[in-house]
């Protein structure tokens, strides 16, 4: 996993890509305000605190640098897959969340080989005080 968030949903990839007809429609039944609250919190990068991920796997976290070198160096993929077989990227950005704190917009996006990846939209509501997946929409694949 990148240790710095994503600034929210890859430039124009909403927008251009074959599925982003349907994340659009999507967007705009979405709450106004956590669309909002994501766009203002995804600006900037923000260093992810591994002590706050709780997974069921184990993951390592790298520096931008240090994933693109691995990339780069090995002959594409396989200098990545050599050092972590069995795995990709996988990159978050920091949740849009309304005033209510009920709904939140999420963006997710994996890569593990030049045609293995793809990007989601996570919308997210609270029920009896815990976050679950309302929907998820795929923005992007290869």
């Amino acid at each position: 996993m990148i240790d710095q968030t994503s600034t929210g949903i890859p430039p124009g990839m909403a927008a251009t890509t074959r599925f982003g007809g349907k994340a659009q429609t999507l967007l705009k039944d979405f709450s106004k305000e956590a669309r909002e609250n994501f766009e203002s919190r995804n600006r900037a990068h923000a260093k992810i605190d591994e002590a706050r991920i709780k997974t069921s796997f184990g993951i390592v976290l790298l520096t931008t640098d240090e994933a693109t070198k691995l990339v780069e160096s090995g002959g594409g993929w396989k200098g990545f897959h050599d050092t972590y077989p069995n795995s990709g990227l996988t990159l978050v950005s920091l949740p849009g969340i309304d005033s209510s704190n009920s709904h939140a917009l999420e963006y997710v996006g994996a890569s593990c080989d030049i045609l293995c990846g793809g990007g989601y939209l996570v919308f997210l509501n609270k029920e009896d005080g815990e976050w679950k997946v309302a929907n998820e929409v795929n923005i992007w694949l290869s």
